[in-house]
């Protein structure tokens, strides 16, 4: 237990701020989902085919179909923490995702 952060999830408010996130995430995303496809900017989700907390085939899944200009990209064998599983491959997304931004703005400025 030493070598990980689980001293660290386990304080009172934070376990219990997770348990609540994770009880009232269905209502939360059923209220929420029909405004999926009014989402205008593009969006990169990643999520871990293994995860047991958000599932990609209930959650990721549904919010991609739902928004126009979304990219899923869902990582084999990767549970919950996919920014931990692949950092690299988050922050070269991200990156990309930047430089488009860039260049749809210096194209729109001329």
């Amino acid at each position: 237990m030493d070598d990980t952060q689980v001293r660290l999830v386990l304080r009172p408010r934070v376990f219990l701020n997770n348990a609540w996130d994770l009880r009232t995430l269905k209502a939360e995303v059923t209220k929420r989902s029909p405004d999926y496809p009014q989402i205008k900017v593009p969006i990169t989700i990643f999520t871990g085919d293994t995860d047991n907390t958000v599932s990609p085939k209930i959650h990721s899944r549904h919010f991609a179909e739902a928004v126009p200009q979304s990219k899923l990209i869902v990582l084999p064998q990767v549970g919950h923490m996919p920014q931990v599983a692949a950092p690299d491959l988050i922050v070269s997304e991200i990156e990309s995702m930047m430089a488009q931004a860039s260049r749809t703005n210096a194209a729109a400025a001329n």
